[in-house]
């Protein structure tokens, strides 16, 4: 699948998601102003400032057709804490490169989650279901692109509130609605063509 790439107006979305969740969120310390009265909402064990994912090339054109696709979750659900956007990344890049739809061949298997996840970017991309991890990548103005470089992953929680060694998540009503700022801040500067909701508690 042959694509462009807007890519001053993709670098520019990314910066601006990058800084303001610097500035308000998490930079050299956990700084959101929400974080005592999220916490306290909570009496089990909390994660705070895990960061979203928005892949270097998001903001791909198919014929002129924007898809700025953006995933959006509940929420991260395990450790570690204090995950800013780039590290979030890099956590794609492995399960992009280093693990398969399907564990085999001295790769590990992607989680239930990043299969699900893989499987709408290929129908979203359109490219054909399947599990052949060579038809996972497009082409971008020559360059042979993953498709978890090309949409961002927004959690509408920046923070994880579980049991302990438990996933699911269990946000308070305090958790969400402090949440809800940052949460359409990141939507309003990544302009989504196309949302795809996971999960329907939120």
């Amino acid at each position: 699948m042959t694509a462009t790439y807007e890519k001053q107006k993709s670098e520019a979305q990314i910066l601006a998601v990058e800084q303001y969740l610097t500035d308000n969120v998490l930079g050299d310390d956990f700084i959101c102003s929400h974080y005592n009265s999220c916490k306290s909402s909570h009496a089990d064990t909390f994660y705070e400032g895990q960061l979203h994912h928005v892949g270097k090339y998001f903001g791909v054109s198919f014929d002129g057709r924007p898809l700025r696709v953006v995933v959006v979750g509940q929420e991260y659900g395990h450790p570690p804490a204090r995950v800013d956007c780039q590290a979030r990344s890099q956590m794609f890049k492995f399960s992009a490169l280093d693990c398969r739809f399907a564990a085999g061949q001295g790769y590990k298997g992607r989680n239930p989650h990043m299969k699900g996840t893989t499987s709408v970017l290929r129908l979203i991309f359109g490219i054909p279901l399947g599990t052949n991890h060579h038809s996972e990548f497009l082409s971008i103005e020559g360059k042979r692109v993953h498709i978890f470089d090309a949409f961002a992953l927004v959690n509408y929680l920046l923070c994880s509130a579980v049991r302990d060694g438990s996933t699911k998540g269990l946000s308070t009503p305090t958790m969400r609605s402090n949440c809800c700022g940052h949460f359409r801040k990141v939507m309003n500067i990544l302009e989504p063509s196309v949302i795809i909701v996971q999960g329907k508690s939120f």
